[in-house]
């Protein structure tokens, strides 16, 4: 079961994904349709760190997807499921469709992008 967080607020958002995250539950996902999403992906990876995978939903295209990854989201949601990014990339070529090739080539330019030192 992975708890979703969709909220009115930015600040319920925080509060449900920290009693969430208090409550001992390894992985919750922000929905993109939680006002100031970013705002809250990038809270939450900062205070709750790697105790929890953080996952962003309702991730529409490679544009968010790269908003997402720099934000501090360890995990995307695309349709109906939650991807672990790092264990998408571990799956090699082999275990991956068609769509998900696509979807994992967008994560590794996306991670590329967010990880390239500037200077």
């Amino acid at each position: 079961m992975i708890p979703v967080v969709r909220a009115p607020s930015t600040e319920t958002a925080l509060r449900a994904a920290r009693a969430i995250g208090a409550g001992g539950v390894g992985v919750l996902e922000i929905t993109m349709t939680v006002p100031k999403a970013l705002d809250v992906l990038g809270r939450l990876a900062s205070e709750l760190g790697s105790d929890v995978v953080l996952g962003a939903g309702t991730v529409l295209d490679a544009e968010s997807a790269r908003a997402c990854i720099a934000a501090g989201a360890t995990a995307l949601a695309v349709g109906s499921a939650l991807v672990d990014l790092d264990l998408l990339e571990q799956a090699g070529e082999a275990a991956l469709t068609d769509r998900a090739h696509e979807f994992l080539a967008v994560v590794q330019r996306a991670r590329r992008e967010t990880t390239t030192p500037v200077g």
